[in-house]
């Protein structure tokens, strides 16, 4: 007999971990984008960030095509929660 172990939702399983540079050299991107585009930043999936250059491709394709030395960061993970101090 299979004990089943506590199951984790697919969506869930795997939360993936950026560089924290990347991250906020991307942020910067989408905050650019926002600025001067804000419904065109609405429709990105996401940005697709150099690890070399750290310059950055704003993807509007739910599943964008790579280069190796690309890492792509989804929109939900450039919004920056703004706190009113």
């Amino acid at each position: 007999m299979v004990q089943q172990v506590n199951s984790i939702p697919e969506t869930e399983k795997f939360q993936p971990l950026f560089d924290p540079y990347l991250l906020q050299r991307a942020q910067h991107i989408y905050e650019k984008c926002y600025e001067i585009y804000p419904k065109k930043a609405e429709q990105m999936q996401g940005i697709a960030i150099n690890r070399e250059t750290y310059r950055g491709q704003l993807i509007f394709k739910e599943k964008p095509i790579l280069l190796p030395w690309e890492t792509f960061i989804p929109s939900e993970e450039l919004e920056i929660e703004v706190s009113d101090d």
